[in-house]
């Protein structure tokens, strides 16, 4: 699903870049856009790619992420943020269409909240994250125990 990170664990000279945009294509999702490769200062690109595709329904994805390993560390806990998050948005909106249909909430009579509103966060069904990285023994746990885990090797008669 959605929140359930997709790691290609490559060796060299594999590049599943191709194929994961062929299998976008084919599923009506945008890739292109929301695609960084990882490395020294690409973290706020990275974050505003998964941001973006979060919101718009497209696919994140971070290639050669064993080049961005602090950014990998946090990333786990960053995706649990957004899916509570969305879980909080989905619950008050579901609580105020139950008070809406019920006959609850009555017209004309909103309260207003001073300062800055906060836009409720919510995560499209069809996003998908996908990370393309080499082994790496520094490779964050946690990120490898909640995602899906392919292996990718380079086509036949390509030496690494």
């Amino acid at each position: 699903g959605k929140w359930t990170p997709c790691i290609l664990l490559l060796t060299p000279g594999a590049d599943p870049t191709g194929q994961i945009k062929a299998l976008a294509k084919a599923q009506n999702a945008q890739v292109d856009q929301y695609t960084v490769s990882m490395g020294e200062g690409q973290e706020k690109f990275a974050k505003m790619a998964i941001d973006n595709a979060m919101v718009q329904g497209g696919w994140a994805l971070l290639n050669n992420c064993h080049l961005g390993l602090g950014y990998m560390n946090g990333l786990t806990d960053y995706i649990e943020q957004k899916r509570e998050e969305d879980a909080q948005t989905r619950e008050k909106e579901n609580s105020k269409n139950k008070k809406a249909s019920a006959g609850e909430e009555k017209e004309g009579k909103k309260k207003k909240k001073k300062g800055k509103e906060e836009i409720p966060f919510k995560c499209h069904d069809n996003f998908r994250l996908w990370i393309t990285c080499e082994a790496h023994p520094k490779f964050p746990i946690s990120l490898l125990q909640t995602s899906i885990k392919m292996t990718m090797e380079p086509p036949k008669g390509i030496k690494a």
